[in-house]
This record gives C-alpha cells, structure tokens and sequence, in this order.
C-alpha cells in the first residue's frame, strides 16, 4: 500500500507482525506508505518485559509513544518511567532500551525517522527463527544496519529492574 491522495486506513490486522523471540513487532506503516518520512510499528509488553538489551541506532530518530500502561526506559545513563500517553524520544546514538515495569500489559507504538529499520527487524525475524538462534549472526545483522547491540546489558536490566524476556 502506497499513500494515496485521499488518505487511507489501516486496520488492526493489517502490517505484517513479526516474531523477534522475545517480542512480537508489528509494522504498521513503512516508508512506502509514508513518502519516505518514517516507519511506525507497534509492540505490546507483557509485564515486567524488556523489550531488548540496551542499543544504539547511528542513523534513526526514535519516538515512543505509550498506548496503554507504563513504560521504563534506559536514555543513556538516565533512567525514566513515562504512563500512558507520554512519548520517549531518542536521539539517533543515544544507547536505550524500553521495559514495562508493572504487573499489568503494556503497548508502544514506536516512530522511526527516517524509516529503514523495518528492513532489519524482518531480517531478525528471519535469524530468531533457528534453534537455537545465531547469536553472531543477530549482532552482526544489527551492525549492518546501524544497530549496535549492547548484549551484555541484559542481566544487569533484568536484574536491576525484576524483568524477563519473554519467550526465552
């Protein structure tokens, strides 16, 4: 779907959802529907989920908006907690991660200007998807596309937050 003159509408089941492992993704709007300005995914949290280990994107602005819940979050060496309706955002190089840090759901829909990273998450999808998943592989798909993992994070997150990864 391209943007048309007279608008459009996308549906709850409409984008393509992806499975990460430890989290679902769903792109609702890629750069194709968008002229090129951004990408727009969504993704719920279960609760006291992380969302991933802290990282860097080297050439995307991130924008995370807080559908439903309460959403922690990792800027830099700065810790916040933001409730429904407030937005997070992140420099492009700014090293973050996100989590829900209560015992109830949670939603993000996350805005990635410019777009692109869409690409990656499908090639994600694709490397969680082997048993077990190439770890090396992961890290060095990310770095391809701009993405620096910082791997080593995740059991300090987990620990210092009472999180899990879903799924692992």
């Amino acid at each position: 779907m391209t943007l048309r003159p007279s608008g459009q509408v996308v549906q709850p089941h409409e984008g393509f959802s992806l499975d990460l492992g430890y989290t679902r993704l769903r792109v609702v709007l890629t750069a194709q529907q968008t002229r090129g300005a951004f990408v727009l995914t969504e993704q719920p949290l279960e609760a006291r989920a992380l969302a991933g280990p802290a990282h860097t994107h080297a050439g995307e602005d991130g924008f995370i908006y807080v559908v439903n819940g309460r959403i922690g979050a990792q800027l830099g060496d700065e810790t916040v907690e933001v409730d429904r309706g407030g937005v997070i955002v992140v420099p492009r190089g700014v090293k973050h991660t996100f989590w829900n840090p209560t015992d109830e759901s949670a939603a993000v829909l996350e805005l990635f200007s410019p777009p692109g990273l869409e690409d990656w998450f499908q090639e994600l999808a694709r490397l969680v998807d082997t048993d077990p998943p190439d770890i090396e592989a992961i890290v060095r798909s990310a770095h391809d596309h701009g993405t620096e993992l910082d791997l080593e994070s995740l059991p300090g997150l987990l620990e210092r937050h009472g999180l899990h990864l879903p799924g692992l």
